[in-house]
């Protein structure tokens, strides 16, 4: 036997005399002797008399009693509330009214918290303190709805999920999110109800799915009779991180042979600067095409009416109806163009990222230096691919397409344009100059580094030479006063 049992059974501690009411009752009624003393279990003298005079609601701060595994730490026992104990002399707190647990319970249940979770609820929000087994019992005892006691009939059920599915006019509810709008269901139920009634729905809330981009084939009859247009911004200020220094460059693609007709380095963010880059195309090569295809912005303000003014003046015979002038679309759909800066990313754009930024990284570059934004590296671009499936021409070169269309039955389908004097009278229109939109410097800077260019021996420049040019330019540059270099 324990020796500790057989000091307690050989004395008359009357722990007895109490049977099922626990050691809450003992320790309430009945008045330590030597032997609780010896254990530890005596109270601090005076202890009862101040918790009979306190206030009760009051009972955690004013009475003191056992802890509950004080046994051999010595006679100063813990101080703990008595009242609200369980039968195993753990403080559960005040049981709150039967009302408000339930409601407490109901609540926990529609959120579908796992148990353990409910326990640390009801202790924040009630500092009500029980074990699983308690929580259990309380379920029983307010009838709190489960998945495994669900008691509406299959056609109660299939009615409530009906109800829940039509307020989701854009069907992107699953199983999942529509049972927990539902407490108490399984989600077996719920998929099967769906299943059965809305069979379309899955497509569009399954998770990893995407819009299904509709795909199609490229075709045109031959070059010139569609041109497509767009920016490249991969190289501006905000991919490069350099401040000001930026490369947005614009151009044009044939779409029948895949040929890049134009390439330039303007700003492009202006509708004036790309109008001129578009009027630059036209009186380069003398012809109009059937239709240009831009994406959607405003930077595209002049082209379009330029395009549909020059149609509408050299082929009068082409009715914009059948034979659009000016298409605008999204970038994605775009795709002509887009695949052309993809091609020239890969090939030469990274490449170009990489040494414009180890300037910066080296440190020969100062962000905050506005004399350095001069620099600039010229762009270098070639153009080959095939691809198998495509009606257009492939497994040849984009200039062998564009320069013999009729060896791969294509027609030539550029409009001539007769009368190249319209050209400066629709930059006329335009409310800056042609230099403006491609002016990098002041004109006064600009004087300054040509100089200073020569002084240096005027070196060939290239990707792999911009920044030795740029690192002898530089002395000389800084001789000159700010207000000299406009800055």
């Amino acid at each position: 036997m324990n020796p500790k049992q057989s000091k307690i059974s050989d004395g008359d501690s009357g722990i007895g005399d109490f049977g099922q009411e626990g050691i809450g009752a003992f320790i309430e009624k009945h008045t330590c002797t030597p032997m609780c003393i010896e254990l530890g279990l005596a109270v601090e003298e005076g202890a009862d008399e101040e918790n009979e005079t306190e206030d009760e609601d009051n009972v955690k701060e004013l009475r003191q009693t056992h802890s509950q595994d004080s046994r051999g730490k010595g006679t100063q026992g813990t101080q703990r509330s008595t009242r609200f104990m369980g039968r195993n002399g753990y403080n559960n707190g005040q049981a709150p009214p039967p009302e408000e647990l339930k409601k407490r319970l109901l609540e926990y249940a529609v959120e579908q918290l796992p148990l353990k979770q409910r326990l640390l609820r009801l202790a924040k929000d009630l500092s009500y303190h029980i074990k699983e087994s308690t929580l259990k019992k309380l379920h029983r005892e307010f009838d709190i709805p489960s998945a495994r006691k669900f008691k509406l009939s299959i056609e109660e059920t299939q009615q409530l999920v009906i109800d829940k599915v039509s307020h989701d006019v854009m069907g992107r509810s699953g199983p999942e999110k529509i049972r927990t709008k539902i407490a108490g269901i399984l989600r077996c139920i719920v998929r099967e109800i769906m299943h059965a009634n809305w069979e379309d729905k899955f497509d569009k809330c399954f998770p990893r799915r995407r819009k299904k981009k509709l795909r199609g084939q490229l075709d045109a009859l031959g070059p010139w009779y569609e041109l497509n247009g767009d920016g490249h911004e991969k190289l501006d200020h905000k991919a490069l991180q350099m401040g000001g220094v930026s490369i947005p460059a614009y151009g044009f693609q044939d779409k029948w042979s895949g040929a890049p007709l134009h390439l330039v380095v303007p700003n492009d963010h202006l509708a004036a600067a790309i109008g001129h880059v578009y009027l630059d195309l036209i009186e380069d090569y003398k012809l109009i095409p059937i239709q240009a295809t831009f994406d959607k912005g405003s930077e595209t303000a002049y082209t379009g009416g330029f395009q549909i003014a020059l149609r509408k003046e050299f082929a009068p015979e082409l009715t914009l109806e059948e034979f659009p002038a000016f298409v605008t679309l999204k970038s994605t759909d775009n795709i002509v163009i887009e695949g052309f800066w993809r091609w020239l990313r890969e090939d030469s754009g990274i490449n170009l990222y990489v040494v414009i930024k180890m300037g910066h990284t080296s440190g020969i570059f100062k962000a905050g230096n506005q004399l350095h934004a001069f620099s600039t590296l010229p762009l270098a671009m070639a153009a080959d691919c095939a691809e198998s499936n495509k009606l257009l021409p492939s497994g040849i070169t984009p200039k062998e397409a564009y320069t013999n269309p009729e060896s791969y039955g294509g027609t030539f389908m550029g409009i001539p344009l007769t009368n190249p004097c319209i050209i400066p009278a629709l930059r006329d229109t335009l409310p800056i100059t042609r230099e403006e939109a491609f002016q990098w410097v002041s004109q006064s800077f600009k004087a300054v580094a040509e100089v200073a260019y020569i002084e240096i021996g005027s070196p060939k420049k290239s990707i792999l030479t911009g920044w030795k040019i740029f690192s002898s330019m530089l002395p000389i540059l800084e001789k000159y006063d700010p207000l000299v270099l406009d800055l």
